[in-house]
């Protein structure tokens, strides 16, 4: 697993939507909120870019990201969570 954001809980009681992938919960949401929030990532709710970009930045990381490979996070959890993400403002 990547460096930097992990398994490990985030400090959140609030779970999020049936519809995120376990991938997300798993990768992003220590970083990132449960809800896809924030905490000491950014928040991620109604993500302004496309899905595209959202993939790019999964896959390439960036900015204090780590990256993720398509077994940690794969082309179809990408797709869950970024329709979760922007339907969920």
């Amino acid at each position: 697993m990547p460096a930097g954001c992990g398994t490990e809980s985030g400090g959140s009681s609030s779970s999020p939507t049936a519809s995120v992938s376990d991938a997300f919960k798993a990768n992003c949401a220590r970083c990132h909120g449960e809800t896809g929030s924030g905490g000491s990532g950014p928040s991620l709710r109604g993500y302004p870019q496309s899905k595209t970009n959202f993939q790019t930045k999964v896959r390439n990381g960036g900015g204090g990201m780590p990256a993720f490979s398509a077994t940690d996070y794969t082309d179809d959890n990408i797709t869950t969570d970024y329709a979760w993400l922007i339907s969920n403002p």
